[in-house]
């Protein structure tokens, strides 16, 4: 055998160790991932649960309309305490949704037990009202929750409680509406566009 040959086998012996460390590497990374995710999970779920009485608080107060009669809410004459609940429920679903957003957390865990809760906060408990007048000054603010809810909004309707199943669809968060193609009757087309209705 000659030193090239050996040299030649140590290369490959070389990469072959490389490789079988690169494998184990990535095996034990997924492994850490989901350990991670199982741990922010578990995180987030408390973090929700502590404003379990802010949401009962929101969900049962009745809130002053503004007297130009709109039916908006007027934010102004709230008491601070039922403000400071829908602060504390808008600040940790903003959190959950950075955790949504980053993949700290599966899709799956926060269509389940966060989208439906946000959604029936945010439409029919005027938590979108409440995010809206407070970020009149602070665009910023709680800019993850306005974004966790346009991603989540399609769970509350493919919920099986909500559509007669069993199941979960295979993406909760995708429309289950038709949507009408362009040029058709109710459909406006878009401004701009070279399509118009």
């Amino acid at each position: 055998m000659t030193a090239s040959d050996i040299s030649l086998m140590l290369s490959v012996l070389a990469l072959i160790i490389s490789g079988i460390a690169a494998l184990n590497s990535i095996r034990d990374s997924r492994g850490t991932s989901r350990e991670s995710r199982r741990i922010a999970s578990m995180d987030i779920l408390r973090l929700v649960d502590q404003t379990r009485p802010d949401r009962y608080i929101i969900r049962s107060t009745t809130l002053p309309e503004r007297p130009d009669g709109s039916g908006a809410v007027d934010w102004e004459k709230v008491e601070p305490i039922v403000k400071d609940s829908f602060d504390r429920v808008a600040r940790t679903f903003d959190t959950v949704g950075v955790f949504d957003r980053l993949h700290l957390v599966s899709h799956e865990f926060t269509d389940i037990f966060h989208a439906t809760s946000c959604h029936e906060l945010w439409t029919q408990n005027h938590l979108d009202s409440f995010v809206e007048w407070r970020r009149r000054d602070r665009p910023f603010l709680y800019w993850e929750l306005v974004n966790f809810h346009e991603r989540t909004k399609e769970v509350w309707d493919n919920h099986p409680a909500n559509c007669g199943t069993t199941k979960w669809p295979r993406n909760p968060r995708k429309s289950r509406r038709l949507k009408k193609p362009l040029g058709t009757p109710g459909n406006k087309g878009h401004e701009g566009s070279e399509f118009p209705a």
